[in-house]
């Protein structure tokens, strides 16, 4: 009875360990800097992985492995202030073309909310209303 009870707590162990192992290996980054990597993982970590849809996020996903130091640096230069950790997560959604639902389901707010924070972003890039936030993101990582 003990033997068949550690042998199911090994075996649980491996599998968990395994698992572990399958969605670290999922995702690889091509971002060097430690701070922005970590942002990157946390995005796909706690945002990306929250998806229904396995089209979407799969689509996401390439994008967001697809992200590069440059990206941040350009970021950087366009801001005349320091963004926050929160604020570089939601350049990133943006950046790899994510819907404002999807943003919202993965940051747990209202899609409202969504649109205030790339109405602030805009601000504060001194862009237009007309202007494309998205795209003028995904420019920064070229």
């Amino acid at each position: 009875m003990e033997n068949e009870r550690n042998n199911l707590i090994k075996q649980i162990q491996n599998n968990t360990n395994r698992v572990q192992q399958r969605e670290q290996n999922g995702f690889v980054s091509v971002v060097y800097d430690p701070h922005y990597k970590k942002i990157v993982q946390e995005v796909y970590d706690e945002n990306l992985k929250k998806l229904i849809d396995l089209n979407k996020k799969g689509s996401y996903t390439k994008t967001l492995q697809e992200i590069k130091d440059t990206f941040f640096q350009n970021l950087k230069s366009q801001f005349k202030e320091d963004l926050s950790t929160r604020n570089i997560k939601y350049c990133l959604c943006f950046a790899i073309g994510m819907s404002t639902e999807d943003i919202a389901e993965c940051f747990g707010v209202e899609p409202r909310s969504v649109y205030t924070i790339r109405h602030r972003l805009k601000s504060k890039l001194n862009m237009d209303e007309a202007s494309d936030l998205n795209l003028f993101l995904r420019h920064l990582n070229d």
